[in-house]
């Protein structure tokens, strides 16, 4: 166990060597120390970092700056001149008291206000790169203290198991994670202050941080890590899941549980989310579609219809309403999530999406989506997954409208193959994170002509154009989808279209367009 005062947090006088582990990372076939700069103004714990990387540092860049830059303390580096790990901008957020308050209240984490006093009984230093909580410490000493700001400077400090299991600690990790996030950075240290009561505050966000060798050692690691499959060409083939969710009403509007007609698992089957009656405690009220995942948006749209025909199967011959959106019944918010498989997260890939993919979703939100938020769908909300990929979380589900679904499976393969290429990162500024919070699509509008000239500008988009046409212009023109309607009629699905026989081995799938060939508009049983 490391001990260590606030203002080491964290240095010791030993110098270590670069680990065995982070010398073959960095020097493995592919890799490159000269990927990674370190830029600085001096500070002691950047050379100790770029010392364990085995980059170059210094306060200024080089002529030839390396695809990787990470900045420690403001240099006036952004996003637009390349990978910054970082930012200036960011950096300014986290170091603006009452902007850094604003920000972190809007994404529902618990902070501490500039004249708001706390009686804290435990205290904790979390350090974090990106998705990551690196080291974790809790203050010994004095058991309670109150004061509005971090802890005198010879609190001493020791390091705890990350894997222990603490509700408190859980939830610690979880904000530190989503404070660093939601204010643009890469890294920080983020303070944290526990109350008498039990509650969580952040009590400061610091971009840089003092740090002994062990914790060097550990954030050279990740970001060494980082790097390498940052600046690597993609050779794994991307798969795309989802698992958007959907709710059932009878013709009067009221709820029906879903686990009345879907099993717990399967292609259609329930969340876990138990309904809110006392009468009813076993019951589910959310469904699940589950549809085989794909490397194209085109099979995956097929692979959902596929399942659609299942669910409408198994609710036959009720009169059961099927209803999409973000919340068409009130507690019971709904996802459209997107599953990838191939590709780790890191913080530019979700900020992309959140960029190029959510925003574009939200300007065809109904009401009922922005009741998810901040609790659900906040930016960068994501759970990574077993399969070493992860989970996007951040949108509502998009089952309301089948041209929307295309889309939206069309621009997450676009993103994931080129987010590299995509420099903006509208979440870093607080009108944009207001808007999306509020609901206000007048502000949002300003930039999505913007965001999507950029996307035509990629050089995969004409293979998606087919599906990202249409949804650019239901996108333009704003055209909210309607969530307390029935979702069938929309998909042409029974009753509203009774092609579709059951047990036939052909069925016509729905087409947006009615022009695409046949192959196109066929799903197979």
């Amino acid at each position: 166990m490391t001990s260590l005062t606030r203002t080491h947090l964290l240095t010791n006088k030993r110098e270590a060597v670069p680990s065995l582990f982070l010398s073959l990372l960095l020097h493995r076939k592919g890799a490159d120390i000269m990927k990674i700069y370190v830029l600085h103004s001096g500070q002691p714990s950047a050379r100790r970092l770029a010392h364990h990387l085995g980059c170059a540092s210094g306060t200024e860049l080089p002529e030839q700056a390396p695809p990787v830059i990470v900045q420690w303390g403001n240099a006036g580096l952004s996003r637009s001149f390349g990978c910054i790990l970082n930012g200036s901008l960011a950096i300014r957020l986290a170091m603006n008291c009452r902007l850094r308050e604003r920000l972190l209240s809007l994404n529902a984490i618990p902070v501490l206000g500039m004249q708001e006093k706390a009686h804290t009984i435990r205290r904790y230093h979390a350090i974090v790169f990106q998705q990551e909580v690196v080291a974790l410490y809790k203050a010994s000493g004095i058991s309670l203290r109150e004061y509005a700001r971090p802890a005198p400077q010879d609190e001493l400090y020791k390091e705890i198991d990350l894997n222990v299991s603490s509700r408190e600690l859980r939830y610690i990790m979880q904000f530190a994670v989503r404070s660093v996030y939601c204010l643009g950075l890469d890294f920080a240290c983020v303070q944290f202050g526990v109350r008498s009561d039990g509650g969580i505050r952040v009590l400061d966000v610091m971009p840089a941080f003092s740090m002994h060798d062990d914790l060097a050692v550990r954030m050279a690691e990740l970001i060494a890590a980082f790097a390498n499959r940052y600046t690597e060409d993609q050779s794994t083939t991307i798969i795309f899941g989802a698992d958007p969710e959907f709710m059932l009403a009878d013709s009067s509007g009221r709820m029906l549980s879903a686990s009345e007609f879907f099993p717990r698992f399967g292609r259609v089957g329930c969340d876990r989310v138990v309904q809110r009656d006392q009468n009813s405690p076993n019951s589910l009220p959310v469904a699940e579609l589950r549809p085989e995942p794909a490397a194209t948006p085109k099979d995956l749209f097929r692979n959902l219809y596929r399942a659609m025909l299942l669910g409408i199967k198994k609710t036959a011959p009720s009169d059961a309403v099927w209803l999409a959106g973000g919340m068409p019944f009130a507690g019971y918010p709904l996802g459209g999530h997107i599953h990838f498989s191939g590709i780790a997260p890191n913080s530019q890939l979700l900020r992309a999406l959140d960029t190029y993919l959510a925003l574009p979703v939200f300007m065809l939100e109904g009401e009922g989506s922005m009741s998810r938020r901040p609790r659900y769908g906040f930016p960068g909300d994501f759970r990574k997954a077993e399969h070493g990929g992860f989970e996007y979380r951040s949108l509502p589900s998009w089952l309301c409208s089948p041209k929307a679904t295309r889309g939206i499976f069309a621009l997450s393969v676009l993103i994931a193959a080129s987010y590299r290429s995509l420099k903006k990162n509208l979440f870093i500024y607080p009108s944009v994170q207001r808007a999306f919070f509020t609901g206000s699509k007048i502000e949002i509008a300003r930039y999505i002509p913007d965001i999507w000239e950029e996307i035509e500008a990629l050089p995969l988009y004409g293979d998606y154009m087919d599906y990202l046409s249409p949804f650019k212009h239901q996108i333009w023109g704003a055209d909210a989808w309607e969530e307390g309607e029935d979702i069938r009629l929309a998909w042409k699905l029974p009753p509203y279209n009774n092609w579709y026989i059951p047990n036939t081995p052909t069925g016509l799938c729905y087409n947006t367009e009615g022009n695409m060939p046949e192959q196109e508009r066929e799903v197979y049983g």
